[in-house]
């Protein structure tokens, strides 16, 4: 199993469906619904909405357990986990 390692902004990662991530402390998304930044979640879909304006977020779902789906929200409240190799033992 890879190690946990750093955080790095989700929306400037290239990564979609599978990607482990953690909510940013600031997001509306810890602050009004109350999910710890040190929750780790799924992204089920990452996704752009097609609309007239141009500068609309990128949107994903995401899984944080059996009784939680995060539906629709911004992709840039949460960062990507950087996951690392397991470093071998002699």
């Amino acid at each position: 199993m890879p190690k946990l390692q750093d955080s790095a902004p989700f929306s400037q990662t290239n990564t979609g469906t599978g990607q482990r991530v953690r909510v940013k402390a600031t997001s509306q998304l810890a602050l009004s619904w109350n999910v710890s930044p040190e929750a780790l979640g799924t992204v089920l879909c990452r996704y752009k909405m097609l609309t007239r304006l141009s500068n609309q977020p990128e949107r994903v779902d995401v899984r944080f357990d059996d009784q939680f789906v995060a539906w629709g929200c911004p992709a840039d409240e949460f960062e990507a986990i950087v996951e690392s190799p397991r470093q071998q033992t002699n």
